[in-house]
């Protein structure tokens, strides 16, 4: 009899890194395409799976997190869910122009590209804010 399960298995691609500690949940949406990730180091992480052995990083979540220990998409992919050590349960928007949209007021109008590329890894860096106070190589343009 030929054998079945683990020991005919194969890992795709290099392992996925970035979280300091323990990954506790990882969910992947129902196209396959992303994967959501949570941790005892207090983040969410998102990933690029849709070519496995290519997978790359899509960006951390940010918010307030204790552990967290559950991860879910929504139907549509558009929200994330997850749960933590601390009893909360948090709900992630995901969609891109929303994230946008609500950068200006986290940054509170003074947007780096650092920034833009801590929140939105995958978009080529565009000031959205209205004031943005912008610091390419330490010169602060308005």
């Amino acid at each position: 009899m030929e054998p079945v399960g683990p020991r005919r298995t194969k890992t795709l691609g290099q392992p996925l890194t970035g979280h300091a500690d323990s990954v506790t949940s990882a969910a992947f949406t129902r196209d396959g395409r992303r994967l959501a990730t949570t941790s005892t180091d207090k983040t969410v992480r998102l990933w690029e799976v849709a070519d496995a052995a290519n997978a790359r990083s899509l960006g951390v979540l940010s918010g307030p997190l204790d552990a967290g220990n559950a991860v879910a998409f929504s139907p549509t992919t558009q929200l994330l869910s997850t749960g933590t050590s601390d009893n909360l349960l948090q709900i992630w928007n995901l969609d891109e122009e929303y994230a946008i949209h609500r950068i200006c007021p986290t940054t509170r109008n003074v947007l780096t590209a650092e920034i833009w590329k801590q929140h939105l890894p995958r978009l080529s860096f565009r000031p959205p804010c209205p004031y943005s106070v912008l610091v390419p190589n330490s010169d602060r343009t308005s």
